[in-house]
């Protein structure tokens, strides 16, 4: 079983999951306008998207390693 699933078992609504080890640096920018964007009100799959390309438009950062890593399952809406 996946800690994912593990995680939505034991009531997680949302779990955003990394499939690989990222930079610090990216993955707190990408939650970080992930989060704003959402307590913004945005529903989470678009707050999700729109932190991507955040990350995207920086040419720091516009490797897809940087931003490709996660995928948000769950209640996403």
């Amino acid at each position: 079983m996946s800690l994912r699933r593990a995680f939505r078992i034991a009531g997680a609504q949302t779990v955003l999951a990394s499939h690989w080890p990222v930079n610090d640096k990216a993955t707190s920018r990408l939650t970080t306008e992930f989060i704003r964007g959402w307590r913004s009100g945005e529903p989470r799959a678009k707050a999700w998207r729109e932190a991507q390309l955040s990350l995207l438009r920086k040419e720091e950062f516009s490797n897809p390693y940087f931003w490709a890593a996660f995928t948000l399952t769950g209640q996403w809406q």
